[in-house]
Parts: structure tokens; C-alpha cells; sequence
């Protein structure tokens, strides 16, 4: 549970947020994504066992070695640097903390006990929270969370600003998640083959001539 409000005076942390999922595949795809992936255990809590193990086989095919498995991992998503302040969620609605917060370098912390937060900064945090929560409810794939996944979501998006004429993605990069517009503008492009374009304005010219 939370009882302190923090923010980083010098240094660097990363937030790692748990996550779930499933994964197809062999026991060394399972252990494969451990090493391409910043990730860390989820303690236990059972004071016998240090960590809950990462993966769970659902099924297994003994002639193939394939199987499908339930991964649970807590898996760094922000870089927290000078300035960057967190631990509010907890605070805000007395519920256990939602992210693992570790210093990878030498680090200076701020910290408030949970009156001071209250009566200095908590109007202020619940109101950017309650900003972020109404732009993220504003996209149809959202509305139909719940208030408190929506605030967990916020520790997961990360804030990119592009100036003009920056490309966010090119045509054919792997996907490393979504981009959710707050401000601005952005184009489209889509590659087309020239056969196709004419064939697509045949198309146009022979489907105007049927109306016709």
C-alpha cells in the first residue's frame, strides 16, 4: 500500500508494469521474450518462495515441444527521469501500488508522506489523472474500462511530441504499440503499386459508365 509520493531530484528509474498474456509457441520462445524484453519477476507472496514462477503451461505436445503458456511478468514501460514524480495512483485511491518503480542508476528522491501529499499536491494529481481517464475514454476501444484500469493505463502510455515533418512510423515497421493523438494533426501515406492505381481508375471509368 502507499504511503509516499515520490519525485526523482537526480537520476534515472524505470516503471515496470505487470502484465499477461499468451504465447504459442516452445519453452524457449517462453524464455526467449525474458531476454529481448526488460523484465522482472513478480515477487510472492508467500515468504517461503522469493518469485512466483513466470509462465504457466496451459498445454503441451510432447512430439511437437509446443505448447501454449500463460506469461506474467512485471516489464518496463517509462523511463522516470530529473523531475518525473509518481506514486499518486496509490495515494489517490487507497489501493495497493500499481507499478514497480527501480532506480538503474544512482538516485535522488523527494519524498512526501501521505499528509503532506494530501494537503499540498493531491487536488492538482486528480485532476491530470481525471485529464488523462477523459482522453483515453474518448476513443471507443476504452470507454468500456473501468475507471481504476484506465488510471494503471496512464503508468503505460508514454508522451512523445513530434515537430513538423517528423515521421512517427514508415509502411512496413514492426509495431511497437499505438499512437493516440492529444494534439495536433498528422498524415497518412499508403505505398501504392502503379498497375494498381490503374487498375483501380479502369474500375472507376467502367462502374461510372454502368450508372450512367
Amino acid at each position: 500500500m502507499g504511503e509516499d509520493f515520490f519525485i526523482i531530484i537526480n537520476g534515472l528509474a524505470k516503471i515496470y508494469i505487470p502484465i499477461e498474456f499468451a504465447l504459442e509457441g516452445t519453452k524457449e520462445d517462453v524464455f526467449r521474450y525474458r531476454e529481448k524484453h526488460d523484465t522482472l519477476l513478480i515477487p510472492s507472496s508467500d515468504p517461503n518462495v522469493e518469485n512466483w514462477d513466470f509462465y504457466e503451461t496451459i498445454d503441451f505436445n510432447e512430439e511437437t515441444n509446443t505448447g501454449n503458456f500463460k506469461i506474467r511478468l512485471l516489464e518496463a514501460r517509462i523511463e522516470a527521469k530529473k523531475g518525473s514524480a509518481f506514486g499518486e495512483l496509490s495515494l489517490i485511491t487507497n489501493k495497493p501500488r500499481a507499478a514497480t518503480i527501480v532506480a538503474i542508476v544512482e538516485t535522488d528522491w523527494a519524498v512526501l508522506t501521505r499528509k503532506d501529499y494530501e494537503k499540498i499536491i493531491q487536488p492538482i494529481e486528480e485532476r491530470m489523472l481525471n485529464d488523462k481517464i477523459t482522453f483515453l475514454k474518448s476513443f471507443p476501444f476504452f470507454q468500456h474500462l473501468s475507471k481504476q484500469i484506465l488510471s494503471k493505463l496512464t503508468y503505460s502510455k508514454k508522451e512523445i511530441v513530434f515537430n513538423r515533418g517528423n515521421t512517427v512510423y514508415q509502411e512496413g515497421d514492426k509495431s511497437q504499440g499505438i499512437y493516440l493523438v492529444y494534439e495536433g494533426e498528422f498524415q497518412v501515406y499508403k505505398r501504392w503499386e502503379i498497375d494498381k492505381i490503374q487498375n483501380y481508375q479502369r474500375l472507376g471509368n467502367y462502374a461510372r459508365k454502368l450508372m450512367k
